[in-house]
């Protein structure tokens, strides 16, 4: 039976870090924050400068082995962590995250961190949290008693070496998926390249022009309208994939009337009326086929295509090209606190009129591209699943 030990005797320190205000237009060594650690690896371009020099953090610097730890973040991501292992990298221990050094006789490094982001520690830790408003907290007061399985130190390793290995292919896996979900983008720039950039605008046509319907804006209902028995409504959170997902929707309760002037169907587009920064105004969301009706609220302007000029998927992948973006679509978007596009505006947006056919080829290129991603998302899960079971089995004697 592997035995177990405190995290406040396993690590050399475990410590805030130097706290120091950070400039954007700063220089010097990089320190750490929250995000830096945000995918679970050390992100250096995820870092912030105080116009620090050696002399000034030599007792901050991250040292290689040591593990980064969030303790001050929203409740899902509390216990996140990452290693440093650079030794090329200086790397300054900023506040709102902790820094855990292991004592090297007992503990491995790659397998602290693999015992750390096994789900059974969060459930460990989730007990001594503390909840606010906004954010949640854990004391390193607390997290000191927290116990992780301490097998001798070379089983460690080996434990460390087989995960590494499992997670490697399922970052792999990852990657290729990434990939083919930006050769949908790639494939409609490759066909359509010369219409977009044409400096001549006779062919084209205003998006009011190209809809069957006028432009609709969404619904705002009161909080006592929403109801677990209720039509599914898109909200702004529901369409940052650029898909609406189903199943998980809020719901409300509506009128027939509001269900048929607020109605989705898959051969609309919907388009973020605001954004808290300027490059995501205007951004489309796909609506995926379904029988079970849905609505969208107040962020949204529903475009209805008219088929014979133009369809949903040729839009969406048009008002996410950058080019296109640039000329036609940012113009049209209003900056202040929150920058957004009105529908006066949208419909004035020009875009190219392509021909049936050559839409019909772009869709055929999309289907086949899709399946190979639902095929690649298949791997993906299955490697996932394969990782869990190991990560599981592991830090329980059964590997």
């Amino acid at each position: 039976m592997i035995t177990s030990i405190a995290l406040g005797d396993a690590f050399e320190h475990i410590r805030n870090g130097m706290s120091v205000k950070q400039d954007k237009d700063a220089d010097g060594i990089p320190i750490t924050r929250i995000e830096t650690i945000s995918d679970g690896t050390i992100d250096l371009g995820r870092v912030g400068y105080a116009g620090l020099q050696h002399t000034d953090v030599e007792k901050w610097l991250l040292q290689p082995g040591d593990i980064l730890l969030s303790h001050i973040n929203s409740v899902e991501h509390i216990g996140k962590c990452a290693l440093f292992e650079d030794p090329t990298t200086k790397l300054v221990h900023g506040m709102n995250l902790l820094s855990m050094r292991p004592k090297s006789d007992i503990l491995f490094p790659r397998y602290a961190m693999w015992a750390m982001k096994d789900p059974s520690f969060k459930a460990r830790i989730l007990k001594f949290v503390n909840k606010a408003v906004n954010q949640a907290s854990i004391s390193t007061t607390n997290l000191k008693t927290v116990e992780i399985p301490l097998p001798p130190l070379e089983e460690q390793k080996r434990i460390a070496g087989i995960l590494d290995q499992a997670d490697a292919l399922r970052r792999l896996r990852t990657r290729a998926l990434d990939k083919l979900n930006t050769l949908g983008q790639a494939i409609f720039y490759e066909m359509f390249a010369p219409q977009i950039e044409s400096q001549d605008l006779s062919g084209f046509i205003t998006i009011e022009y190209a809809c069957r319907e006028k432009l609709q804006n969404g619904a705002y209902f009161p909080r006592e309208s929403y109801s677990e028995v209720g039509v599914e409504m898109v909200h702004m959170g529901d369409a940052f994939a650029g898909t609406v997902s189903r199943g998980c929707l809020k719901r409300v309760k509506c009128s027939e009337t509001d269900l048929n002037k607020y109605s989705l169907v898959s051969s609309d587009l919907l388009i973020a009326r605001r954004s808290l920064n300027f490059s995501g105004a205007a951004k489309p969301c796909m609506i995926p086929p379904s029988f079970e009706p849905m609505i969208f609220e107040s962020s949204f302007i529903r475009i209805r295509p008219n088929p014979a000029v133009t369809d949903a998927l040729f839009l969406f992948y048009y008002l996410q090209d950058p080019i296109a973006r640039g000329r036609f679509v940012l113009p049209n978007i209003t900056q202040s606190t929150i920058s957004g596009i009105s529908q006066s505006n949208l419909k004035k947006v020009l875009l190219p009129k392509i021909a049936a056919a050559d839409r019909s080829v772009f869709r055929d290129r999309h289907d086949e591209l899709l399946g190979q991603i639902q095929k690649q998302e298949r791997l993906v899960e299955r490697q996932n699943s394969l990782f869990s079971s190991l990560q599981h089995r592991a830090f329980r004697g059964e590997l």
